[in-house]
């Protein structure tokens, strides 16, 4: 077979929430590598959160924050972060909101302390426990501490991810348009409201798989994407095959090519096995 191009999400996909990536996905991964074929993460986290579970697994590169940090054979493709004027406006918006909120970026994970009381609240509220300085447990999801820092005004940020906020995710987008992409997220579920992700306008994980097959000289009838979540729709109706998690959300599955078992009933390794990839 051809060398196909695989570009998986990890919450929700190779990892299931609340759990490790199973022994099935790590088999269907390992096996694939070894046929030849060429296997991506494409997330939303940043590289600074990636767990470490997936550091030991055949991946040959990633597309991380949304799109805007690419990498490929140890290669730097592509690092846009939020422009410092971008920022500033949406942090001016956000702080004077009392907004709860992250900065991610490559080398770290930052809140300030209005947000992490916040956070803390919400997180109680969920499991009704007091959480720990520092450490971000929403869907029990595995993060490395973030740091709790009184000037929010950094550069070389890749996302601003928001878990309480007073505006939905469509009036960010119009307040910030042509500026930032502005995608919901789950934690509204989790206690906060209006949850979303803002980074650079322009960047997906889409064009980021695109730059990705530019780099090996690759066609996109050679993709395959999977994912579960909203801002897996773009990667997913671009690859020749989209795969959506059984555990995905209703507008994925509706335009995925195939709609796999979730990925804690071997999803990853039964699509894989479908596709002749093993």
């Amino acid at each position: 077979m051809k060398t196909k191009y695989i570009f998986l999400d990890i919450d929700g996909t190779l990892i299931p929430f609340g759990q490790k990536i199973p022994d099935s996905a790590k088999k269907a991964l390992t096996l694939a590598a070894k046929k030849g074929h060429k296997l991506f993460i494409a997330t939303g986290r940043s590289l600074f959160d990636i767990p470490k579970a997936l550091t030991s697994l055949p991946f040959s590169g990633i597309v991380c924050a949304e799109g805007n940090h690419i990498e490929a054979d140890q290669k730097v493709l592509l690092h846009h972060p939020i422009p410092d004027e971008d920022l500033k406006n949406a942090l001016d918006f956000l702080i004077g909101e009392n907004a709860a909120f992250f900065l991610q970026a490559n080398h770290g994970t930052y809140t300030n302390p209005y947000s992490e009381n916040r956070q803390r609240e919400l997180r109680k509220k969920i499991s009704g426990e007091e959480a720990p300085k520092g450490v971000n447990d929403f869907r029990k999801l595995e993060f490395p501490p973030y740091a709790i820092v009184d000037d929010l005004y950094l550069s070389d940020i890749n996302k601003i991810w928001i878990v309480d906020c007073p505006l939905t995710p469509k009036e960010m987008e119009e307040k910030f348009y042509g500026r930032f992409r502005v995608v919901e997220t789950d934690v509204s579920k989790m206690g906060g409201k209006n949850s979303c992700e803002m980074t650079p306008f322009g960047h997906t994980k889409a064009e980021g798989i695109k730059r990705v097959l530019d780099y090996y000289h690759a066609d996109e009838t050679d993709a395959f994407a999977f994912g579960d979540d909203l801002n897996d729709r773009e990667m997913i109706a671009l690859a020749g095959v989209g795969v959506a998690m059984g555990n995905g959300k209703y507008a994925v599955k509706a335009i995925a090519d195939f709609v796999t078992a979730p990925v804690d009933e071997d999803g990853i390794y039964l699509a894989f096995e479908r596709y002749g990839l093993l």
